[in-house]
């Protein structure tokens, strides 16, 4: 949650370099969450809440000039 709030705060400010490494950190602990997850619930409510995470990373990747790792980022959150 912590590497999220970071991330929001620079992508509220247009730091978009540093808001996509601190999403990409945010997604990644994201995943080992979900991995984690004993319970069909708990994996439920990891997989609601990083929805935003992906489509933020992707804006933050353009915005970078990355559009291919956009692209990815948003695939990557349409599988979850």
């Amino acid at each position: 949650m912590t590497k999220q709030n970071l991330a929001d705060l620079y992508f509220s400010q247009g730091e978009w370099q540093e808001g996509l490494h601190a999403y990409q950190n945010a997604i990644e602990a994201g995943e080992r969450l979900y991995y984690a997850g004993l319970s069909i619930e708990s994996k439920d409510v990891e997989t609601s809440q990083n929805g935003a995470l992906y489509r933020h990373a992707a804006f933050s990747a353009v915005r970078c000039g990355k559009q291919d790792e956009a692209l990815l980022l948003l695939e990557r959150g349409k599988t979850r």
